[in-house]
């Protein structure tokens, strides 16, 4: 989906564009690429790629930080110094992505193993709605 557009891989070319010109701006970046912006130009919402007039890929953005704080940025670097370093000796890795719904409040969970040493990320919110943000870098034995 971009903005409120459902997309399917194999969606048409043709009705499909036409339905995004409708409400965002749609820019042709090749015969076979477009990338959807808000109507003012204000954002990105996404591309999508054709191929022989059908749908093959898409992509939504989720929101950029133009200028992160001090606090924002060390997390960002928190999280590559953890994934540069369980990525050290083997840079193939598996992530599983997971999201927890319990009675207490919501977990989510990016972890990324790379076959003895992982990475994860976590982001917990409760009822109350106070959020905890942690990244971890793990040894497992296999």
């Amino acid at each position: 989906m971009i903005g409120n557009v459902p997309i399917h891989l194999g969606d048409p070319k043709g009705s499909l564009l036409s339905v995004l010109k409708k409400q965002y701006k749609v820019e042709d970046r090749s015969a076979e690429f477009f990338v959807i912006d808000t109507l003012d130009s204000a954002s990105v919402l996404g591309s999508v790629r054709f191929k022989q007039d059908q749908v093959v890929g898409a992509t939504r953005q989720w929101g950029d930080v133009i200028a992160p704080s001090d606090a924002l940025m060390s997390f960002f670097q928190n999280i590559y110094g953890a994934f540069d370093s369980a990525s050290s000796e083997k840079q193939i890795g598996v992530l599983t992505c997971k999201t927890l719904r319990k009675p207490d409040g919501i977990y989510t969970m990016v972890l990324l193993d790379f076959g003895g040493r992982s990475a994860d990320l976590y982001l917990e919110r409760n009822i109350e709605g106070k959020q905890w943000l942690t990244v971890e870098e793990s040894l497992l034995q296999q």
